[in-house]
Formats: C-alpha cells, sequence, structure tokens
C-alpha cells in the first residue's frame, strides 16, 4: 500500500472478494476449509464487521463495499474478481453503479487502519 501511496502506481487486487470470505459471513453461510484456512483471520474478521456496518448503513452488500474500497484509494488500483453464479456478478455490479460519498470513502479508507 504505502508503495503505490508514495509512487502512484496502479495495484491489481487479484482475489479481492477473498474467495467470498465477506458475503458467505454476511449470508450466514459456513465458510469451506479451503476459504477459513486463507482468511479467516483477526484481520478479516475485523474488516468484515466493519463492512457489515458500512453495508448495513448503505444498503451496500459487503462484496460491493469490498469491490469500492479499492475506489477509494489515493491511487489508481483495480479489483480483480471473479464469480461463480450471475447473482455474485449483479451484486457486485452494484459497485459500478454506486455514486460514493466522500464519507463512505472515508469510512473504505478506514478498513486497512490496524484493529
Amino acid at each position: 500500500y504505502a508503495f503505490h501511496e508514495r509512487s502512484g502506481m496502479p495495484a491489481m487486487g487479484y482475489m479481492a472478494l477473498a474467495k467470498g470470505y465477506f458475503s458467505r459471513r454476511q449470508n450466514g453461510k459456513t465458510l469451506p476449509e479451503s476459504v477459513r484456512a486463507l482468511y479467516d483471520t483477526p484481520e478479516n474478521d475485523a474488516v468484515c464487521r466493519k463492512l457489515l456496518t458500512l453495508s448495513e448503513r448503505s444498503g451496500l452488500s459487503a462484496a460491493a463495499l469490498a469491490i469500492l474500497y479499492f475506489s477509494a484509494q489515493p491511487f489508481a488500483a483495480v479489483p480483480l474478481v471473479s464469480f461463480s453464479s450471475e447473482t455474485q456478478l449483479e451484486d457486485a455490479m452494484t459497485a459500478l453503479a454506486c455514486d460514493m460519498t466522500a464519507g463512505l470513502a472515508q469510512e473504505l479508507r478506514k478498513l486497512r487502519e490496524r484493529y
């Protein structure tokens, strides 16, 4: 992050949606062991709780907010994502249609703060 902030070089976030970690948690679904092993950390748990709070306030899903996180950075950033259903794609597309307010952008930038 600091490198991109200093240099202005763009970032590309591979696995930006963490194999459904945030959306599964939001929807009360069980995390597969493969997802839990990679993503179920205290840091991601804290980010997830913040995303769920923002989701309640904004009406956007945790997945859409995770994608919007990239747009809130002070440098060009592109999330690389994939979907296993059309419903997931449609949900993520709401991030593109969102008119992100300065307040939401600030809240999204706070996601990277220490917990």
